[in-house]
């Protein structure tokens, strides 16, 4: 069960070994296809993914007695339970996560949060268990770079830069489009910085008028869902990823695995997948540090050391490694 998305597609094709059945979710289908599920199935084991889902399915599978896993792929913020709505919130979550049978985090960093927010769950530390996410780093390593002037019109003298994620304010993308004004209006770089943005999110459309406000319309390129993360991550020149908090950093550990030069922030979560690399780090929230840091990439490129980098990176995030650890939690349940 899932809402329809792009990504959905491809990972019903990745799954397509399994048969899986596949039940898109829209808010007024939820309560419906909940009732359809306690009467007519009976799973073995349930996988949540997200403290919501988690929530929705945790009563059920507790009163029919279903083993449940919950993976947490957010951070909390003390913000978020503010207000009686806030409070009530808040409630329910102290009541039902510790009525799952295992509560799964993608870092340390996200454990971290959660026990600072929801202090109870600190009580049921065997329930909590740590597994770093998962990559498919075959895929990133055998992959050839996307050409982006086949498709879409590209000055000669590009420097490509990369966004791929959701266009929402914790993913820092304003700090992106100040950056790249920083740039272009004082600094006079030797290239021309082009970001290709690749995503989905509620705020495009008031990115999309803050860069055309700047008159950065041609610095910047919107582009849809892809599968083929892997090629166009390796066609970038660099790849940026100015998060204010991340649970763990998906995009920073494949650019990590591709060997392409990466800049990111230190901020919860992405700081575990960045330490020790070779990545560039920068302070969340700090379009001058970002911008300097595309500049020195310009004009010296690490390309080198993000190559040499990759075969670590690869030995650090194998999905196949991660899912065994997971594997292993469930079978405990069965």
């Amino acid at each position: 069960m899932a809402p329809e998305r792009g990504e959905i597609g491809q990972l019903i094709r990745d799954l397509e070994i399994f048969n899986p059945t596949f039940l898109p979710i829209k808010k007024k289908s939820i309560l419906q296809i909940l009732r359809n599920i306690v009467v007519k199935k009976k799973f073995d084991l349930v996988h949540s993914h997200g403290i919501s889902s988690g929530l929705f399915m945790g009563l059920y599978c507790y009163l029919f007695k279903i083993p449940h896993i919950v993976t947490i792929h957010e951070t909390l913020t003390k913000e978020m339970f503010k207000g009686l709505k806030g409070i009530l919130k808040y409630i329910v979550l102290s009541i039902l996560l510790p009525l799952v049978d295992v509560i799964h985090y993608v870092s340390e960093d996200t454990k971290k949060n959660v026990f600072s927010v929801i202090p109870i769950l600190k009580k049921y530390f065997q329930k909590n268990v740590v597994i770093q996410n998962g990559i498919d780093v075959k895929k990133l390593l055998s992959a050839q770079p996307k050409v982006f002037s086949k498709s879409i019109i590209i000055p000669e003298n590009a420097f490509l830069i990369g966004y791929l994620g959701r266009f929402m304010p914790e993913k820092g993308f304003k700090y992106l489009i100040n950056a790249i004004d920083i740039i272009v209006k004082d600094k006079k770089p030797n290239k021309q910085p082009i970001v290709l943005a690749f995503g989905w999110g509620a705020y495009i459309r008031e990115y999309q008028l803050m860069i055309n406000k700047k008159g950065l319309d041609k610095n910047f390129i919107f582009l849809p869902f892809s599968s083929e993360v892997a090629s166009i991550i390796k066609g970038f020149d660099v790849v940026t990823v100015p998060s204010l908090r991340e649970s763990f950093g998906l995009v920073a550990a494949e650019t990590l695995v591709a060997g392409v030069p990466l800049i990111a922030s230190n901020c919860i979560g992405l700081r575990e997948v960045i330490k020790n690399s070779p990545a560039i780090k920068i302070h969340p929230k700090n379009s001058y540090m970002l911008a300097m840091a595309l500049i020195k990439e310009m004009r010296f490129p690490s390309k080198n050391k993000s190559k040499k980098y990759s075969k670590t990176a690869a030995e650090r995030f194998d999905v196949t490694i991660k899912s065994k650890l997971l594997e292993k939690q469930m079978i405990k349940l069965l």
